[in-house]
């Protein structure tokens, strides 16, 4: 008992250490603590309930909204640039651009498509081959199958004759029952 606890000397004081707190502790921490102070029913009537719309931060802002205005300047900046920007280029130029894009994405969209028809058609294909496949292993069971019933029903009848006669005889009273299982009957004792 004495080495199984010296072995595990980390177990040993992690269990006293436990025990230590459950039931004796620090009794002067209990004592240094200070109760929280409660809050009062003034303090309780100034916090809006939940979902009233009110602000639920001290204040009267939100630093959400601070944050959205900021976002909203930094990102309104740029977007005047770009506006401006854009108005400064003529609308020819505009158009045959928008025109050429149109035609590339379009070109684009029917390469796709050639492209999905193509892989729609191959993959047709090779599920036409695997079916072909299936009935034809199939096929090949059935033909298998039936000539071996074909076989099976060819019934080989050997010759008869005298000799196969007498050796079936012969080979039934040797592999018969005893004959002490089939005695001799006379009709003496029958009477």
């Amino acid at each position: 008992m004495i080495n199984f606890l010296l072995e595990n000397f980390p177990l040993l004081i992690i269990v006293i250490g436990g025990l230590l707190s459950l039931f004796g502790g620090d009794k002067n921490k209990s004592e240094k603590q200070t109760p929280r102070p409660k809050a009062s029913t003034k303090e309780l009537e100034k916090t809006p309930p939940f979902g009233s719309g009110g602000s639920p931060f001290n204040g009267d802002s939100n630093p959400f909204d601070e944050l959205r205005r900021e976002l909203q300047d930094s990102f309104g900046k740029r977007r005047n640039n770009e506006r401006e920007s854009n108005s400064k280029i003529e609308p020819q130029q505009t158009e045959s651009s928008m025109e050429s894009v149109v035609r590339s994405k379009e070109a684009d969209i029917k390469n796709q498509v050639h492209e999905k028809l193509a892989q729609a058609e191959q993959i047709l294909q090779e599920k036409k081959k695997e079916e072909k496949q299936q009935l034809q292993r199939g096929l090949d069971r059935i033909e298998r199958v039936s000539r071996q019933i074909k076989m099976e029903d060819k019934v080989i009848v050997p010759k008869v004759t005298r000799a196969s006669i007498t050796q079936g005889i012969i080979w039934s009273e040797v592999l018969g029952p005893p004959r002490a299982k089939k005695p001799y009957r006379s009709n003496v004792y029958q009477k």
